[in-house]
This record gives structure tokens, sequence and C-alpha cells, in this order.
């Protein structure tokens, strides 16, 4: 509803929508600080903001326009309500984080899981309802509803059709993305430990040691003698019940894609600003002085902020897209190239056909490729047809239409050997060809046609006129 507040047809229309997700991610901050100084403290409510403010992959995935920002907020908002004793709120707030995407479930996951450890003191049946089927009630008539009475997909990339069975007509995208998850053909089937492998990427080397002592002390903190402490005193463990469960979860899926782990990072924030409060604390607290304690946590302090804000400096969006995904990274790539040789060929005003482009698995016939859409900046009046039509059947849409430029990208077999070849020689036209796609000039081919028609007039002969 927010996206389509902001005019979508009109110039900049991606840009303000990563202005729109960045607001998000201060709110989330907001939330965040909130969060950790109720449970951890002023001095690690502090520390969390600026981990996260630093964190590579939190920097990486702020400027996407993704729906798991609106995740993390009624998701960190829910933990919250929770810790101010409002189980009924809290799983209001689990419900949008439903609504916002899937991946809410791992808020409720963490939730369920501070629930059983006693979080809200007894448990009782009516604060577990409050956090399972108020959820479902809130986010099930998406779910379950909008397929069954008016037949929409809840997804809004892949298409229901009613070849697929009842259960994936009901349910539309969310049953079609659990399959996708489970597939083994998905085209981002990745090993078991690939989320683990993006550690020193999301959090750099720095962020990364300081996460893991902080579970260290997380655990130390929480654990007496030979018993677990249950108590509310739990809540403080709050980012391992996000993490730990979650990660487990992710690691069993076949497919795995690495943006569904951007609720997750706030989390990984809470445990390094957890492990330097607590250093900082400890050596306050043993040195004889004040003031070489002062002068101690200053300098870690210093080391600390000049470790962690380096590893962000020398951030680079293409290298760290290449790291955390080659697959994608090269689909980006060669969707950039498309974009920037159509700038220095298309002029304003002119009309082009663009196919989807064949390297773009998850993306349905017909819809445009973001990256090339972000980086295509031409006032023209572009036309999307799937990459699978024939050479006739794209000429056809040129004469109907008037197109003056077309962006081929054919699949790599056959097709692609053979309908470069059929515009060259039968159109005479000269391509631009690029590692996945082809440009051809066609303002020819409609104009050949007229003048045919213009010479059947003259001659009496009949024919159609396009």
């Amino acid at each position: 509803m927010l996206m389509m507040l902001l005019s979508p047809f009109k110039e900049g229309f991606a840009e303000r929508v990563e202005s729109m997700t960045i607001m998000v991610g201060v709110i989330n901050l907001l939330i965040l600080f909130l969060l950790n100084r109720k449970l951890l403290g002023i001095s690690a409510a502090l520390w969390s903001l600026f981990f996260i403010a630093v964190q590579p992959g939190n920097v990486f995935f702020d400027v996407w326009i993704k729906s798991d920002h609106m995740v993390t907020t009624f998701g960190l908002l829910a933990i919250l309500l929770l810790v101010m004793r409002m189980p009924l709120y809290s799983g209001l707030s689990l419900g949008l984080a439903m609504l916002s995407k899937e991946t809410g479930i791992f808020y409720v996951i963490a939730t369920i899981l501070i629930w059983l450890c006693g979080g809200m003191g007894k448990r009782t049946c009516r604060d577990f309802l409050a956090l399972s089927l108020i959820p479902l009630i809130t986010c099930g008539w998406w779910y379950f509803g909008v397929r069954l009475f008016y037949g929409n997909s809840t997804s809004p990339i892949h298409v229901v059709t009613s070849s697929y069975p009842w259960y994936l007509q009901m349910t539309g995208g969310f049953a079609e993305h659990i399959q996708l998850a489970f597939s083994s053909a998905s085209g981002w089937n990745k090993p078991w430990n690939y989320y683990p492998t993006t550690f020193p990427v999301i959090m750099g080397l720095p962020g990364m040691i300081l996460a893991f002592a902080g579970i260290i002390i997380a655990v130390m903190s929480h654990y007496h003698g030979e018993r677990f402490l249950i108590r509310e005193g739990c809540f403080t463990l709050w980012p391992l019940f996000l993490l730990i469960p979650n990660y487990m979860l992710l690691s069993c899926l076949s497919s795995k894609v690495p943006w569904i782990v951007i609720s997750l990072l706030p989390a990984w924030a809470s445990l390094q600003a957890m492990a330097v409060a607590t250093i900082i604390g400890f050596i306050q607290h043993i040195s004889g002085k004040p003031r070489c304690g002062l002068f101690a946590s200053a300098l870690i302090s210093i080391i600390v902020t000049a470790c962690s804000t380096a590893a962000v400096l020398k951030l680079d969006y293409e290298e760290m897209l290449q790291r955390i995904d080659a697959g994608q990274w090269r689909g980006a790539h060669y969707s950039k190239d498309i974009a920037l040789h159509a700038n220095r060929l298309v002029s304003d005003r002119e009309r082009m056909l663009v196919t989807s482009f064949h390297y773009w698995k998850g993306l349905g016939p017909g819809h445009a490729c973001p990256v090339f859409a972000y980086y295509f900046h031409r006032k023209s009046e572009i036309l999307l047809r799937p990459h699978e039509l024939t050479h006739n059947q794209l000429v056809n849409d040129i004469i109907k239409y008037r197109i003056d430029w077309a962006i081929i990208s054919p699949q790599p077999d056959k097709l692609e050997m053979v309908m470069p070849p059929e515009f060259v020689n039968k159109h005479r036209l000269i391509p631009t060809v690029l590692e996945k796609a082809v440009i051809f000039k066609t303002t020819a081919v409609y104009m050949e046609q007229g003048n045919r028609s213009s010479t059947r007039q003259d001659a009496g002969i009949p024919g159609k006129t396009p």
C-alpha cells in the first residue's frame, strides 16, 4: 500500500522506494534500541545501534527493496511487547510480520521458545494461544483466503495455474514458496553450510569474532551449575532464540537465497553489543583505579569502533554480491550491461521490445528485470515479451506496435543460433551482440512492411494494412 502511494509510474520511483526501505531501517533501529535497553542495559543498547549501522550485511541489504525489512520491524516489536507482558499485542505484531513475508515465522519461533523457557513466568495456554492463534488469524486470511475466494496468487512472481495441485491453488504463493524451498531443481540449491560460510561477509571478521564471543557470554550468564536458568531473565537470550533454530531450519532447506537472513541481522548486532558491553563492564569492575578502568574502556571502544568501521568502509557492493551469491552477481552484471548499452543506443520516445532475460529463472513470463529497469534511464515505451517467442511472433509485434529497438535474450540452445541470424539475413539488421542478449534497430522492419503495403495499394493488389 505504501509503495502504491509513491506513484510508481513517475520518474525516480526506484530511488524513492529505496529511501522508504532506509526509513524502515531507521524505525528498526529505534525498536532495537528500546528492546536492548530494557533487557541488556543502556550500554549494550547503544552498542547494538552502532553494530547494526556498520554491519556489512545490513549496509548491503538496506538498499534492497525487500519486504524482509518490515518483517524485522514487526518481529522486533513482537519481542518488545512480549517483554512488556503484552502477549496479545505481541501475537498481533507477529501476524503483521507474517503478512509482510513468510520469514515472519522466524520471530514466531523465537517468541514461542521464549514462552517455553518461562519468559512470561508461568506458562499458560492463554499466552500460548495469543502467540500462535492470533498470528494465524491475522495472516491466515491472506495465505489461505485470497487465492480461494478471489483467484489471486499471494506471490507476485510465481504464477499458480489450474494445472497445479489443489493445495497450491488454494494457498497460492505461500505453498509454492514452500515447494520452492524444498525443491532440488530451483536454481538456488546450495550446500547445507552455505549460510555459515557467509558469516565473515555478512558481519565482517571483527564482527563475527564479537558475535561468537557474545554467544558464549550470553550462555554463561544464564548457566548455573547443572541447570539452565528458566525465568524472566531468559529474555536476554532472545538473539539465540532467533538465530539458532532458524539457521538450523534454513540449513535443512534445499534452496537457499542470500537475502532471507535480513530479518536475523539485528540479533547478530545484539550479540556483538553484549560482548563489548560485558568486556568493558568487566574491565571497569576489576580495575583498581577508576581512571585506569576508564582509560582501558576508552581504548577498547576505540579499537572496536575503528576495526568495525574499517570493515564497512572498504565494502564494495558488487564484490560483496559476488561473494554472497556468484550467480546473482553474474545475472545483475548481465542486466546492467544490457541497460547501459541500451542507454547509449536508444533515444527518448523511441519504442522498445524487450524479451525476458533467460538467465533469470525466478521471474515469470513477461516480467521486467529489476536490475535492467534500475539502470535503464531513457523515456521510452517498452513492450515486454517472453523470451520463448519465435522470430515470426516477435516480427509481428514489431510491425504491429512500430517498435524501433528490440532486445532479445533467447535460451542458449538452437533458438539462440536461429533467431538472431534470421533478423540479420531476412531484414538485414546489424546486431549489437552482448553476453546474454542481442540488440537490433528494428525501425526498418515496420517501415519496410509499410512500404510493401503502400506498393500493393498503389498497384491495386489486395492486402492487409498493418
